[in-house]
């Protein structure tokens, strides 16, 4: 969620949803755990009071940094040996099985 809100700061509650698929409630929870955390703040929009917006803050910037980092150490062990005709092989399959699930859905 970190990585999503790092991409487009300021958005809704929904649109975050909408990004995850995932439910406005497990949205909810989810956010309420980073505010503790200190990692996100929720404020409502001025121009529309019923839409609560979600902003990083510098915690959750340096966070968000760090989880990159460590993706991108991990994906550099996990494509070792692998050359880039491979790795596109590998994509598409992926992305095949992805969308087996999602029509199963």
């Amino acid at each position: 969620m970190l990585c999503v809100v790092a991409k487009q700061d300021g958005l809704t509650q929904s649109e975050i949803a909408g990004q995850l698929s995932v439910q406005g409630a497990t949205v909810t929870n989810m956010l309420q755990r980073l505010e503790e955390a200190g990692l996100v703040n929720r404020s409502r929009d001025p121009e529309d009071n019923r839409l609560v917006r979600v902003y990083l803050t510098e915690a959750g910037r340096q966070k968000e940094r760090s989880i990159n980092e460590q993706f991108g150490n991990m994906q550099e062990l996990i494509f070792k040996g692998i050359n880039d005709e491979e790795r596109a092989l590998l994509l598409r399959l992926l992305q095949q099985i992805i969308l087996n699930i999602t029509e199963q859905g």
